[in-house]
């Protein structure tokens, strides 16, 4: 269930996952499925963060967020938003 589809509602867990990443010739090229588009800390908006903290605050008792390990979300990194 998507974000908007989960509107009202509460859950044991919620999953957030990124989606994999486009790797070529060893390199990650792109991510289609970024909370931030272009996964730059400029580009992260307050729509951005809010939508993340709704969709963390959506669990009851745990969120896990799958993020790729080459080029994680800049909403997780400490000290950078």
């Amino acid at each position: 269930m998507n974000m908007h589809k989960s509107k009202g509602k509460q859950f044991d867990e919620v999953i957030i996952f990124e989606g994999w990443p486009v790797v070529v010739k060893g390199k990650m090229v792109a991510n289609l499925d970024w909370i931030v588009p272009t996964n730059l800390i400029e580009a992260a908006s307050s729509q951005h963060r809010q939508s993340f903290r709704v969709s963390v605050m959506r669990a009851k008792q745990r969120t896990t967020i799958v993020t790729p390990r080459v080029d994680p979300c800049v909403l997780l990194l400490v000290g950078e938003t």
